[in-house]
Formats: structure tokens, C-alpha cells, sequence
């Protein structure tokens, strides 16, 4: 199973490609990373590699998706961050801290690119 990271960047180049057989792979790729199984290796909310991080690459893959699938999936990526439990272990940077929790709970909510692409650091535009 590729990384969410790797399936939005299948997606990215499926776009620029016009290739219909590329999205459909990134798509399968993000299903596959959706899956309960998968989900259950989650361990904090951190944007590096936790709730936060696959929210943000959900949230930017669904906007350009040609199914309404991982759109369909954002509350319930969103709802371990909205849990009121601590994910982060009180840490407070973009990567692994609360910050990165609060942008990417922000752009989900807004269901539009965040207006500064601060994201661009894990190169999902």
C-alpha cells in the first residue's frame, strides 16, 4: 500500500498528465489508505505522520478527486483531532505539534486550498 502522500502525488501527476488510468490508481491508493486496518496504525495526531498530516493530504486529495469518496471520509479523519484528547503530547510546532493539528482542522472545515499554502511544505499543490 503506498503512503497518502504518495497517492496524492500520483494524483498530482494524473492531473498535469491527463492520464484517467493514473487517477484511478491514486485513487485505489487512497481507498487503501482509508481502510480501518490502516487507519488503526495511527498512533497521534501529528501533521508529520498522524490524524493531522492525513487529514491535510485527504483534504487536498478529495478536492481534486473524481469521486466524492475521500470527501465523504473527512469528519470521521477530523474526528480523533476533535476529540479533546491531547495527540501531541503538548508539543506546539507545525510538524508534530498542535499548530499542524489546528491548520489542518481548518482547511477541512473551510473545504478549500488554505489561503497561505502552508502546506506546500509536504508538496500537496
Amino acid at each position: 500500500m503506498a503512503p497518502p502522500g504518495i497517492a496524492r502525488a500520483l494524483q498530482l501527476a494524473g492531473i498535469a498528465l491527463h492520464d484517467a488510468a493514473l487517477l484511478d490508481t491514486a485513487e485505489r491508493a487512497m481507498a487503501a489508505c482509508l481502510a480501518p486496518g490502516q487507519l488503526g496504525l495511527l498512533v497521534d495526531g501529528s501533521l508529520c505522520h498522524g490524524w493531522a498530516g492525513l487529514l491535510q493530504v485527504a483534504a487536498r486529495f478529495a478536492r481534486d478527486a473524481r469521486t466524492t469518496h475521500v470527501a465523504d471520509r473527512l469528519a470521521e479523519l477530523a474526528g480523533p483531532l476533535l476529540s479533546g484528547k491531547d495527540l501531541t503530547d503538548g508539543q506546539t510546532g507545525l510538524l508534530e505539534g498542535n499548530a499542524g493539528v489546528v491548520l489542518a482542522l481548518h482547511t477541512a472545515a473551510a473545504q478549500n486550498a488554505p489561503v497561505s499554502d502552508w502546506d506546500a511544505c509536504m508538496l500537496l499543490t
